[in-house]
């Protein structure tokens, strides 16, 4: 319910939220898009907007629905908010991961990657620097818009 940039910033353990009124003991990285798990047959329908969607538990209710600190559903009997998707890298529940707080110098010691060894297919280094430039040609091109935008 709430942006990592509200919480406060701890690396290892729980990140408990700094708003006033809030219940929420840990952040928890919630999906924003349906084809981050795997539900790309969404954005094809007529009148969907991904702006209003928000991943479901099997109650068929909203993340936004289960409250921060018990993950209760608000709106049934639900006990607690249970992923109707699964992980794409690992085919695990999104109850079953955690969010982890890594520093460059932690996972340097830790002997695991950082930097672009960290990227995405960087196991298959011509695809991952394809991958990249085209990150870097939407970036450049949508900086690009905003420049004319504010130009007229």
């Amino acid at each position: 319910k709430h942006s990592l940039k509200i919480l406060k910033n701890k690396r290892f353990g729980k990140n408990p939220c700094g708003e006033e009124g809030c219940k929420c003991d840990n952040f928890l990285f919630m999906f924003r898009r349906p084809e981050e798990i795997g539900q790309y047959h969404l954005t094809r329908r007529k009148g969907f907007d991904v702006n209003e969607w928000r991943p479901l538990c099997k109650c068929r209710h909203p993340h936004a629905l289960h409250s921060a600190d018990k993950k209760k559903c608000t709106t049934c009997a639900c006990g607690k908010f249970i992923s109707d998707f699964a992980c794409l890298s690992c085919d695990g529940k999104w109850e079953e991961h955690e969010v982890r707080y890594e520093s460059e110098e932690d996972r340097k010691s830790d002997d695991k990657p950082v930097g672009e060894d960290f990227y995405p297919l960087s196991d298959v280094p011509e695809i991952q620097q394809e991958f990249l430039k085209q990150l870097a040609d939407e970036e450049a091109k949508k900086k690009a818009e905003e420049a004319a935008k504010e130009g007229t």
